[in-house]
C-alpha cells in the first residue's frame, strides 16, 4: 500500500520528466526461475490525457502522498493550495481529483516496442495525468488516474488478448466480508455489474475487467500475482469473458476446463468428448466429439486411450 501511495503521488506531481535506463528481472509465466536481466524490457513514462471538465476536478477524492500532522496540513493548504483530508485523529493527507483516462499519448511508441518484441512497463499508477488543448498543447495537471482503468484502456488499444489485474486476494468474491462469501470463478460482465464490491479496491478492478471484455474479444482475470500463469489458463482467480471467448491463446496450452462458453478452442477440441458444458467445438477441430459408449466387459471403449 505504501508503494502504491508513493507511485500515485509521484505521478500526480511529476509533470513531464525523462526516464533513465532500468534493469529488470522477469519471471516466466510457465513458472521457471528468474533468468536474470532481460535486455528487451523497457520502462516508459506514459502521459495519459484526462478531460479538464471531468466532474472529479470539482470533488477531489484520491488520497496521495505521505501523511502529516495538522499543523503541516494547514501550512500545505495555505502555501500550496492543496486540499488536505483528515485520515485519523492526528494524521492528514493530500486529496486530488481521480480523473477518467481518455487517451495514452505514447500509444504508438508502446505498440512499436511491443511489435519489436520488447516487454513494456508503462502507465504505472495510472500514468501521468495531462490535458491537451485543441492546438495540441500538452499540460500536466495535479490529479490521479485510476490505474485499473488505465490498464484496461491500454490493453484494449494495443489489442491484447488478455488483461490480468493482479492483487493480494486470490479472486473476486461475492458477499465479501460476510459468512456467505464465495469466490467468483467465471462470469460475464452482465451479472458482475449487478454485484457490489468494495469501492477503491475491488470495484475498480471489476469495472476495468468489464470494460475490457465488453470492448473486444479478449478476457480478463483477477487474482494473486503469484497465480498469474494459472489465471491465464483459467485454473485460478476470477475469469471474466463473453460467451464463446476462449482462454487458449498461448501456443501449446490447453484451454481452461471451465463451463460457461458455448464454444471451445482448437487445443480443447481433442478433449471435447470428455468435458461437460460446451455444446460445439471450433472449426479447427479435426472431427466432432463422439457420443459416449458403454464399456464392454472385455474391451476398452474407442478413443479412451490414456
Amino acid at each position: 500500500d505504501a508503494t502504491a501511495r508513493g507511485t500515485l503521488a509521484t505521478a500526480t506531481q511529476l509533470g513531464v520528466w525523462p526516464a533513465g535506463p532500468r534493469a529488470f528481472h522477469v519471471v516466466d509465466l510457465d513458472g521457471r526461475a528468474n533468468r536474470g536481466p532481460i535486455s528487451k524490457v523497457v520502462s516508459l513514462l506514459a502521459q495519459v490525457e484526462v478531460n479538464p471538465d471531468d466532474p472529479a476536478f470539482k470533488n477531489p477524492s484520491a488520497l496521495v502522498g505521505p501523511a502529516c500532522n495538522q499543523e503541516q496540513a494547514q501550512r500545505f493548504a495555505r502555501e500550496r493550495g492543496w486540499k488536505m483530508t483528515a485520515v485519523s485523529e492526528k494524521l492528514w493527507r493530500r486529496t486530488v481529483p481521480l480523473a477518467e483516462p481518455r487517451r495514452i499519448l505514447e500509444l504508438n511508441a508502446i505498440r512499436g516496442l511491443v511489435t519489436a518484441g520488447a516487454v513494456v512497463v508503462c502507465a504505472g499508477g495510472g500514468g501521468i495525468p495531462v490535458t491537451v488543448t485543441p492546438q495540441g498543447m500538452v499540460r500536466g495537471v495535479e490529479a490521479a488516474i485510476e490505474k485499473d482503468f488505465s490498464a484496461a484502456l491500454l490493453a484494449r488499444e494495443i489489442g491484447a488478448a488478455a488483461l490480468l489485474l493482479l492483487t493480494d486476494v486470490d479472486a473476486a468474491y461475492e458477499s465479501w466480508g460476510t459468512n456467505f462469501k464465495r469466490p467468483i470463478r467465471e462470469t460475464t460482465p452482465e451479472p458482475l455489474r449487478k454485484m457490489s464490491f468494495a469501492a477503491g479496491s475491488m470495484q475498480p478492478k471489476i469495472e476495468a475487467a468489464c470494460r475490457f471484455v465488453e470492448a473486444g474479444r479478449g478476457f480478463a482475470g483477477i487474482g494473486l500475482l503469484e497465480d498469474a500463469a494459472a489465471i491465464l489458463e483459467g485454473k485460478r482467480g476470477t475469469i471474466v469473458r463473453k460467451s464463446g471467448v476462449s482462454l487458449d491463446f498461448i501456443p501449446g496450452k490447453e484451454a481452461a476446463r471451465q463451463p460457461g462458453p458455448t464454444t471451445i478452442s482448437r487445443a480443447a477440441a481433442k478433449q471435447a468428448a470428455r468435458q461437460p458444458g460446451p455444446t460445439t467445438i471450433s472449426r479447427a477441430a479435426k472431427r466432432p466429439a463422439q457420443p459416449a459408449l458403454t464399456p464392454q466387459p472385455t474391451t476398452k471403449p474407442p478413443g479412451k486411450s490414456k
